[in-house]
C-alpha cells in the first residue's frame, strides 16, 4: 500500500504548497482521490500516454481510476498527439464505475475522444472545451461519451438523470 501510494505521488504529481490539491505536471494515472489541478498546458505524445486495463487498444493522457476525484484543468489545455496508428486515444477516461469525478475549466484536444466517464454516478464535468476529437456519440447510455465533436463547449453535464446544458461552438 505505502508503494503505491508513494509511486501515485512521485510519478503523477507535486503536492501544491497549500496542500489541499495535487499539482498535474504530466499526463497521469490518478489512483487517489482527492483534489488535483493543472499548473500549465500538459502536451501527451504517443509515448507518455498511459494504457487502459479495460481497452487494450487504448491510450489515453489522464487514467481515473478512483471515485472522489476533482480534477481543475485550471484554465490550461490538456493536448493529445492526434491519430495514433492502432490505438483510440482519450484525453480523460474514468477506469470502472468510480463515482463522484468532477472535471472542469480547460480544454481537451487533440484526442479521438475528449472525456468518457463509463458508468459512474454523479459525475460533473463544467466549463471544458473538447477540439479535435474525431467520434461523436449519441448521448446518454450505459456509457457516456461526452461530447466529441469539433469545438463544442460542455457546460454541465451530470448523471444519474443527465442533465445536459450545451452550447453551439463560438
Amino acid at each position: 500500500m505505502f508503494a503505491r501510494l508513494l509511486c501515485a505521488a512521485t510519478l503523477l504529481a507535486v503536492f501544491s504548497p497549500d496542500a489541499k490539491a495535487i499539482n498535474i505536471t504530466s499526463c497521469a494515472d490518478i489512483t487517489l482521490p482527492g483534489s488535483y489541478v493543472f499548473t500549465s498546458n500538459i502536451m501527451c505524445a504517443a509515448g507518455s500516454l498511459n494504457p487502459i486495463p479495460s481497452l487494450p487498444s487504448a491510450l489515453v493522457g489522464i487514467l481515473i481510476s478512483t471515485s472522489d476525484v476533482t480534477l481543475d484543468l485550471s484554465g490550461w489545455d490538456l493536448i493529445g498527439p492526434g491519430s495514433v496508428a492502432g490505438v483510440s486515444t482519450y484525453g480523460i477516461y474514468a477506469e470502472g464505475t468510480f463515482s463522484n469525478i468532477t472535471i472542469e475549466n480547460g480544454t481537451v484536444s487533440g484526442f479521438l475522444v475528449g472525456i468518457e466517464l463509463n458508468g459512474g454516478t454523479a459525475d460533473l464535468v463544467t466549463n471544458v472545451t473538447i477540439v479535435n476529437a474525431s467520434t461523436t456519440v449519441p448521448e446518454p447510455g450505459p456509457i457516456t461519451y461526452m461530447l466529441t465533436a469539433a469545438g463544442f463547449l460542455l457546460l454541465a453535464l451530470r448523471r444519474p438523470g443527465v442533465n445536459h446544458k450545451r452550447s453551439s461552438p463560438s
